[in-house]
């Protein structure tokens, strides 16, 4: 079981149902969310390495993303902690907030970002991989 899915299950037991709205993200699709969605553009996002998700909650057959509904902005917080507690970053405690998004960071991805921003794009793919 992947840490996301883990963080989804653990939402469970509060009487909150997720789902991961999207996962891996080609820098092609970041860049086109770069325009107000995210500040990150391609391969300056963990979506890149597959390090990041983006979930959301369901009620009632629906996905609630709305964080001015005090029932979801309830479930925001709550993920947050369980996210935090086995070692995610959490978007929803950046100045630029994204509630429902979570990512692992590591050493390898942030030197295969820094390595992307120079232009190495190959190398940085291989070195999240590690």
């Amino acid at each position: 079981m992947g840490i996301s899915n883990l963080v989804i299950a653990d939402g469970q037991q509060y009487g909150y149902d997720m789902t991961m709205i999207e996962g891996h993200r080609s820098a092609e699709r970041q860049d086109s969310l770069s325009s107000g969605v995210t500040q990150a553009k391609g391969y300056q996002s963990y979506h890149q390495y597959g390090l990041a998700a983006d979930c959301a909650f369901v009620k009632n057959v629906r996905i609630m993303t709305n964080p001015k509904d005090p029932w979801t902005m309830r479930g925001y917080r709550l993920y947050g902690e369980v996210a935090k507690s086995v070692g995610l970053v959490w978007g929803g405690a950046w100045t630029f907030k994204d509630y429902g998004h979570t990512e692992l960071r590591t050493p390898q991805a942030k030197y295969a970002m820094s390595m992307a921003r120079k232009g190495n794009y190959r190398t940085s793919i291989a070195l999240a991989a590690i």
